[in-house]
């Protein structure tokens, strides 16, 4: 938009009316956790205020996505001649017509009826640990970490050593949550190496009226263009042979 920053800063000003409730909320819960010398809350109004400015926080946050979805419905109703009107960038067009392209060769060749049978384990595999892993830290969370709320320290807590937050039950879990994004990644990099090749053997028709990607077959397209005009050509034929023979007929008939 080749805007200056001066221009950036004022622009999002109003960012300031999310952000002052959610800072406001942290800072409260935060008073709401001290206690003094005798263990009583220092600030026993704090934790009433934090849990009055957390619903305030959620409000404004909803409040912002319904304000902003409102107003782009209603330029897009009310400039849509001026959105039309603005031309396509043909190199912005292609990419986005091969990227689209190649998400639809990775849908295909990720369908489960076609994967083979080591990608369907990999998916398995990748499920079953992430699914172990979940039950295990949300069923025995007091088995797998030692209690740590926001504002303990690490140094207080933890004796100045992060991994002592695991206990062996937890290491297990983190562990099985590993494996799964492993092999999940696997099988990602599988599907994108074979949604490539797939890609390749095809052909992205890019149109300059917005119709979209078509994928077409190179060879079916020209088995298609070939039967289609020898069958035109031989009804052309066949018309001026019909057309000849009346002529003939005609030229008799006057004779």
């Amino acid at each position: 938009m080749r805007l200056s920053v001066i221009q950036i800063m004022i622009g999002t000003i109003p960012i300031v009316f999310l952000i002052i409730p959610t800072c406001a909320t942290g800072s409260l819960l935060y008073m709401a956790s001290l206690e003094t010398e005798s263990g009583n809350p220092e600030f026993p109004w704090a934790g009433t205020v934090s849990a009055i400015t957390a619903s305030l926080t959620a409000i404004v946050q909803f409040g912002s996505m319904v304000v902003a979805a409102y107003y782009l419905e209603q330029t897009a109703d009310k400039r849509s001649e001026e959105l039309e009107s603005i031309e396509v960038d043909i190199e912005v067009k292609e990419a986005d017509d091969r990227a689209e392209h190649l998400r639809k060769c990775y849908l295909d060749v990720t369908e489960w009826s076609r994967m083979p049978t080591g990608a369907k384990m990999l998916v398995r595999t990748s499920l079953a640990c992430i699914i172990v892993s979940s039950y295990m830290v949300q069923i025995f969370a007091s088995r797998c970490f030692v209690p740590h709320s926001l504002t303990d320290t690490i140094d207080g807590n933890l004796e100045g050593n992060a991994t002592n937050l695991f206990l062996p039950l937890g290491w297990v879990a983190m562990i099985l949550f590993l494996v799964s994004c492993v092999f999940l990644y696997i099988f990602q990099v599988w599907g994108k190496k074979q949604a490539k090749i797939l890609a390749s053997s095809t052909n992205v028709q890019v149109s300059s009226s917005n119709q979209g990607l078509q994928r077409r077959q190179s060879n079916g397209e020209i088995s298609q263009f070939s039967s289609g005009h020898l069958s035109s050509t031989n009804s052309e034929n066949e018309g001026s042979s019909y057309r000849s023979s009346e002529r003939r007929r005609s030229s008799h008939a006057n004779f």
